[in-house]
């Protein structure tokens, strides 16, 4: 079960046909869910052996979308301080480096945390709200979001095949694990690392 309170991810929700809003967050719901069902199950170790020339891995992705999530929403949205991230001036890909004792259902999670406070952080702001450190609206956030979700997600098709060649996307409603569903109801813990909003491959 998704944002749009039903099942395939909402996209075929009659209100996602008549409300914007809805329409936004069903969408970059559907690629956030389908991250996570590409990469959940499969042993951390499986998947940093897929890697490209530049040193691109799956995990690796996954913290970097993390980090996007963050950045737009809860930095250039709506400001908020003390924020963290994976990179620096003097690492900055360092979102893209996976600790070696990190699980992938740890990684996932933090992903899925990240999603779901900044839903809930921006859950009243108005479409045509302009961020406070980025002047751009909350509607082209949505847009872009998912857009860049949507070309990691292709990343994410690749290397899982090359892992051990799964591939699909046909991750029903919701996470295998509830726990890993983007949307699901849980309470959700602020903080965390930050990277280049548009960095990678």
């Amino acid at each position: 079960m998704n944002a749009t309170g039903v099942p395939g991810m909402g996209i075929d929700d009659e209100a996602v046909h008549t409300e914007e809003r809805a329409a936004l967050q069903a969408f970059l719901d559907r690629q956030r869910e389908l991250v996570v069902w590409k990469l959940e199950g499969c042993d951390a170790a499986v998947l940093q052996r897929a890697t490209t020339p530049s040193g691109m891995t799956p995990l690796g992705i996954v913290q970097h979308l993390t980090d996007v999530e963050r950045s737009w929403w809860r930095d250039d949205v709506l400001g908020q301080p003390g924020l963290t991230f994976g990179w620096s001036d003097e690492d900055p890909d360092g979102e893209w480096r996976v600790d070696p004792a990190a699980t992938t259902e740890q990684v996932l999670a933090a992903y899925v945390r990240e999603c779901r406070v900044c839903d809930e952080a921006i859950a009243d702001l108005p479409l045509d709200r302009l961020g406070v450190t980025a002047r751009c609206t909350v509607r082209w956030v949505y847009h872009h979001l998912a857009e860049e979700t949507a070309r990691h997600l292709g990343h994410l098709d690749v290397l899982r095949e090359l892992a051990d060649g799964v591939t699909g996307e046909d991750p029903g409603g919701t996470a295998a694990n509830a726990e890993l569903s983007v949307s699901a109801a849980a309470p959700a813990t602020p903080g965390a690392d930050r990277s280049p909003k548009d960095g990678g491959a």
